[in-house]
């Protein structure tokens, strides 16, 4: 066999074997789902988070807009303490590919037996 046979042949064996290659499913990964905590709220003594944080948890640069966001998320914050058992709020950024922002998590932080 002559090198330009040797090349043809194989030229040929790719050529048959792409197809099949090319109905294998591709794997794919589970999505990323990922979640922090950003601020704590104690219901009895609660703290505002500063304009700047609220800022970079939002992704916001109009000083009017952080405002109103903040006002709104310590609105829902209260409400949440008002639940029977809260004792924390926890304002959490989750990222997954359903929903993207913050989220407030009601955290009863001494467990009754």
């Amino acid at each position: 066999m002559n090198t330009r046979t040797s090349i043809a042949t194989l030229v040929l064996a790719v050529a048959a074997a792409a197809p099949v290659a090319a109905q294998q499913p591709t794997q794919s990964l589970p999505p990323v789902r990922a979640q922090a905590v950003l601020h704590v709220v104690d219901c009895e003594k609660r703290s505002l988070p500063s304009q700047r944080e609220v800022g970079e948890w939002t992704g916001q640069h109009n000083f009017s807009q952080i405002y109103d966001t903040r006002k709104r998320l310590m609105a829902e914050v209260g409400r949440n303490c008002q639940k029977p058992g809260t004792e924390q709020v926890q304002v959490v950024s989750r990222t997954d590919t359903a929903a993207r922002g913050l989220h407030l998590v009601a955290v009863n932080a001494r467990p009754s037996y």
